[in-house]
């Protein structure tokens, strides 16, 4: 019987690793005990704003100064969003990997990843962990590190669709 092969190439683009970034942190987010640091936070955060506006306690003047230490701390969360996509721009352009034709050799025992700098091996104990996109396989290697296999690496949808019911068989 003849091993199952599919064959997909294309460019990693720097919207697509941005989307990478995206879901990987949106994930790395909602995991159980991530979630429970976030609520937290946002429960204290709650309660001391609440405590400072609702006590009689605190004089206006007081309460000035926090507001407006809010609003310097939402400025700075927002400079810093601003420069993090200049961030992502220099490490996208910095590897070799996102900026070669990539391609892949998926069959049951092992997925080969080529570029023309790198080749890679990956096996079911190699594999970190696998997501899935509605256009996009993400192949994690490390907690986060991944490789992207897009659907317009393939002829079609059709295609691309059995290549993930393949993976989820044959990888997860």
């Amino acid at each position: 019987m003849e091993e199952t092969e599919y064959r997909g190439s294309g460019f990693i683009t720097f919207e697509d690793y941005i989307r990478f970034i995206r879901k990987y942190l949106s994930e790395f987010l909602l995991r159980k005990n991530m979630r429970w640091y976030i609520i937290c936070a946002a429960a204290l955060s709650i309660i001391t704003v609440c405590s400072f506006y609702f006590l009689p306690a605190y004089s206006a003047q007081r309460i000035s100064l926090i507001g407006w230490g809010l609003f310097l701390a939402v400025g700075i969360i927002f400079i810093l969003l601003f420069f993090q996509k200049k961030t992502y721009r220099k490490t996208y352009e910095s590897n070799k990997f996102f900026t070669e034709k990539v391609e892949y050799v998926i069959t049951e025992n092992e997925i080969r990843i080529s570029s023309e700098s790198s080749a890679e091996k990956l096996t079911k104990d190699k594999i970190y962990r696998i997501l899935f996109d509605k256009d996009v396989v993400y192949i994690f290697i490390a907690e986060n590190m991944a490789h992207i296999l897009k659907q317009s690496y393939f002829a079609d949808e059709a295609i691309f669709d059995e290549v993930k019911n393949f993976i989820r068989i044959n990888y997860m």
